[in-house]
């Protein structure tokens, strides 16, 4: 169960930080158009300022993947010797990012499988 949680937990976690690192890439090569729509979203309003906000939690959210899928990379480590806290931080660190962009579940939900195999896996008993 441990070796199970390290695996799928190091894939979700190179998952989640390679999709934040994209996301802020994409805001960072396109942050003059992104301006520009905002100051025209601003003097129309409506969708216009709701997709702005939407863009704009999923730039915060993608900060909030990166720091903490190199995280979820090291307590993907340690489930062998702490896979209680480590199947904690495994969930946290895919819940954590959810709550600026709910759409990053869609690809930290291995993360929430690490986690919860982590929280079940025994301890090994000693001789």
């Amino acid at each position: 169960m441990k070796v199970a949680a390290l695996i799928v937990g190091l894939l979700g976690a190179l998952i989640t930080t390679g999709l934040g690192i994209k996301w802020m890439s994409d805001y960072k090569d396109n942050k003059a158009t992104i301006e520009s729509l905002a100051k025209m979203s601003g003097a129309l309003g409506g969708a216009g300022g709701e997709a702005m906000a939407q863009l704009e939690s999923m730039h915060r959210a993608s900060y909030a993947m990166v720091a903490f899928g190199l995280l979820a990379i090291a307590a993907s480590v340690m489930v062998f010797k702490k896979s209680k806290p480590s199947g904690a931080v495994l969930i946290a660190a895919a819940v954590i990012p959810a709550v600026f962009a709910p759409s990053t579940l869609i690809f930290s939900f291995l993360l929430v499988i690490a986690g919860i195999l982590a929280l079940v896996a025994k301890p090994k008993l000693a001789a």
